[in-house]
């Protein structure tokens, strides 16, 4: 079986050149008359077709018999005898010598295999010119097709008709079937599954406009496993007549096997596996689809972000985050059914997609269990680590033209979440909108304030409580707002933190603090006054900490003394064990450090035991209780005992009247700060308390 096209203008496929560019003759006899000679034949034996060809070739054959044999079964050719035929399967193997157009005899040798042409008998005949070695090479095979046609590296099937005429090796590895059992059966009966027998009617409506066709589509084996198999089909062409077609089969599984990971991945979140933005969008715009048809059918869309999670992030590396991140993506699959949809947006953004839920309350049951579960501690590499989870929710209604107007407003809520104190979930309404996007605009604003340099930082004077003497300045970052005036901390830091523009302006305080407070002590040589810097959980978790002191320290002459870090206890809290390795560095290279609000959250006894610090600062809401009595004035008094057995100085924020700097006085507080004494004052006024030209109180 050959597939030929004898149209040389036409050689631009494989089943096309196929036997054009074999290195030997082949002819294909019919009749006595040959009906296809390939370029070779017609270029050696001196024709430009197969009209011609056979009056030129059967000048120099003998014999009564088609083509090239004589009848008794010898081939002779101009006067010479040949070497008797030899039969294999069918096939009749000869030796003999053709005329060629230039006059020259050529020894060939070659073979000869029946075929059927248009329903009658027809010769296939393969001539090569004798070469040592060639009886070699096809000896023991059982044809010459056969061998070519086993050759090709893709599974081969010649068929009339959907009837097969002949399939190659790779076609019987790939299905399983050998040559007796494909020969006569239909190809669709024996490879084609159920359900797919309607591809071949498509293929072979292709072929006739196109002359080739191309599927990508599953093919069956003899055991029953269905194969991804690209497959390509043409027709086969014999003296220019269409006689059957040719159909090439390409294993693709591991084609398949890549582009279903490609399509994964593109899908999905290579960290957690969890579906990513772009499928999460595509399920809620399919549900809200559904909702236009069922009205009645209720759904909530969840908006998660985690809380402290940059600090881990900061504080441990991006190894510990991602680990954490992966057992807080098991905790949330716990909470859900399996008809939900989770998905990671990115960072520590999760989105959730609670389907056919009864009411709102479904929704607020499901934040509560993702807030229980989320909250609890997670080890993380040896570490105890907590993290909490804000969770913003929006309802899903007919009322929404898009899935992404349902995700602003469960962020909007989100944002109200994390406002309003995080580790706590808000439902999305209408007065929402206005103070998320209020505080959207506030955070562009302080983006605008950082490029333009509008952040101060003001000084508040720290004393001792017993003679007067200025101890310290704390240095306080005040905005110039350009439309609201100068803001307080506690109107933008909480932004700052959550956007992390808090590393930026942290690192300005610190200069400009440090590099004030050098020029002060240059005017005044003597005076050794101490400076007071914040750092909020955030700037105290990044681990090139370190790295930013000594460099401010570098770069203002600072001695490093003079400088004492205030942390708060929520800094600590997160990571105790690298909070100590962070406190004992600073406290190398001679930084000291505070802890800030202490008695206003829950100090572990373990961890204030080990930390490095030098100081206890009483939070101001405990200041205010003062004068206490009964179970306030006996917590005061322990935070004062706890001072002294661990050999700290104590320090107490916001004194606003005398008989709270009395009571202070009586528990044995060494310094203090707040409005009764002096309040934030910008650099300028500030300078006045260095020279001692001021007191504020009395003291004794």
């Amino acid at each position: 079986m050959v597939i030929v096209n004898t149209n040389t203008s036409e050689m631009d496929t494989p089943e096309q050149t196929l036997l054009e560019v074999l290195p030997c003759y082949v002819l294909i006899q019919q009749g006595g008359e040959f009906v296809y000679a390939n370029r070779k034949a017609r270029l050696a034996l001196g024709s430009g077709n197969t009209a011609g060809l056979s009056v030129a070739v059967n000048k120099v054959m003998t014999g009564g018999y088609p083509g090239l044999l004589a009848e008794d079964g010898t081939c002779a050719a101009a006067g010479h005898a040949s070497m008797p035929l030899d039969h294999t399967d069918g096939v009749i193997q000869f030796e003999s010598i053709l005329m060629a157009k230039d006059g020259r005899p050529r020894n060939v040798a070659g073979c000869m295999q029946e075929l059927l042409f248009h329903g009658t008998q027809a010769h296939l005949v393969l001539v090569v010119e004798r070469s040592g070695g060639f009886q070699e090479q096809i000896s023991g095979h059982a044809t010459f097709l056969e061998e070519l046609l086993d050759s090709a590296p893709e599974a081969l099937a010649i068929v009339h008709k959907l009837r097969i005429l002949h399939v190659n090796h790779e076609f019987s590895r790939l299905f399983g079937y050998s040559l007796e059992d494909c020969i006569g059966n239909n190809l669709d009966e024996l490879v084609v599954p159920q359900g797919r027998t309607h591809e071949s009617e498509i293929l072979l409506n292709a072929v006739a406009q196109n002359e080739r066709a191309y599927m990508e589509t599953v093919r069956q084996t003899k055991d029953g496993e269905l194969v991804d198999v690209s497959v390509l089909m043409a027709p086969v062409r014999i003296g220019g007549d269409e006689v059957g077609h040719f159909v090439t089969y390409r294993d693709i599984r591991q084609q398949k096997q890549v582009e279903a990971r490609l399509q994964h991945s593109a899908l999905h979140d290579p960290l957690t596996g969890l579906a990513n933005r772009v499928l999460f969008m595509d399920r809620l715009e399919l549900t809200m689809t559904r909702l236009v048809r069922r009205p009645d059918r209720n759904f909530a869309l969840l908006f998660l972000d985690l809380d402290h999670f940059k600090q881990v992030n900061d504080t441990l590396g991006h190894a510990s985050g991602d680990a954490l991140l992966l057992k807080v993506t098991s905790r949330l699959q716990a909470c859900l059914r399996p008809q939900d949809t989770i998905a990671r947006f990115g960072g520590d953004e999760f989105a959730i997609l609670l389907d056919e839920i009864a009411s709102a309350s479904d929704a607020v049951r499901v934040a509560e269990r993702i807030q229980h579960a989320v909250r609890q501690p997670v080890d993380i590499y040896g570490h105890e680590v907590f993290v909490s989870a804000s969770i913003g929710i929006a309802l899903g209604s007919v009322d929404y033209a898009s899935a992404e107007q349902l995700m602003r407003d469960a962020d909007f809520a989100m944002y109200r979440a994390k406002a309003n104190g995080k580790a706590r979930h808000e439902i999305f309404d209408n007065s929402m909108h206005a103070r998320v996007t209020a505080q959207k605009r506030m955070t562009q604003y302080l983006r605008d304030g950082l490029e333009l340099d509008q952040f101060e930082v003001w000084y508040q004077p720290v004393f001792h409580l017993r003679t007067g003497a200025l101890e310290s300045m704390e240095a306080l970052m005040r905005w110039k707002h350009p439309e609201r005036g100068y803001l307080a901390p506690n109107e933008f830091m909480q932004l700052a933190e959550d956007t992390g523009m808090i590393l930026q302006l942290g690192a300005i305080v610190m200069e400009k603090a440090c590099r004030q407070m050098q020029l002060w002590l240059a005017e005044r040589p003597g005076h050794r006054i101490g400076i007071n810097v914040n750092l909020s959980p955030r700037e105290f978790g990044q681990p090139n900490l370190l790295h930013t002191v000594t460099e401010v320290l570098a770069m203002t002459q600072l001695d490093p003394g003079l400088l004492r870090l205030e942390i708060t206890e929520s800094s600590v809290s997160v990571d105790p064990d690298a909070a100590v390795i962070h406190l004992q560095r600073l406290s190398d290279i001679g930084v000291g450090v505070s802890l800030d609000n202490f008695g206003a959250g829950m100090a572990s006894m373990n961890y204030l035991m080990r930390l490095p610090i030098q100081l206890l600062k009483l939070d101001r809401r405990l200041t205010a209780f003062l004068p206490a009595k009964g179970r306030q004035g006996a917590m005061i008094e322990t935070i004062f005992g706890l001072g002294r057995a661990l050999q700290v100085r104590m320090q107490a924020d916001g004194i606003e009247n005398e008989m709270q700097l009395k009571e202070l006085k009586r528990y044995g507080c060494e310094l203090g700060q707040g409005m009764l004494l002096a309040g934030p004052l910008p650099a300028a006024d500030a300078a006045v308390f260095l020279d001692g030209n001021c007191r504020p109180v009395p003291m004794s």
